[in-house]
């Protein structure tokens, strides 16, 4: 089976991106979705409460600018935590 790349999460349903949520902190999750997509962060946000992603939200704009090898290293993290829960058969893609 193919490595999993941090884009893969978009692929994810929603129960297995909420599971992938609690594995990851807020200050990976900050820095890693800086570079992505509306419809990318939609994806995680949809599966958030709306008080976590309003702080999200704002953690992100203070942290902005996020240098792009800052976000890449979060992001590599992010793929070890959905490695972690897809060798325990906890994902599962739409």
């Amino acid at each position: 089976m193919d490595t999993l790349s941090f884009e893969d999460w978009e692929r994810l349903d929603d129960r297995s991106t909420q599971v992938v949520l609690r594995g990851v902190s807020h200050e990976q999750l900050a820095i890693a979705l800086a570079p992505v997509s509306d419809s990318f962060k939609d994806h995680i946000y949809r599966n958030m409460s709306e008080r976590a992603v309003g702080v999200l939200k704002s953690d992100m704009t203070e942290k902005s600018p996020v240098a792009e090898a800052d976000s890449a290293t979060k992001q590599r993290e992010i793929e070890a935590v959905m490695e972690h829960y897809r060798a325990a058969g906890e994902l599962q893609f739409r």
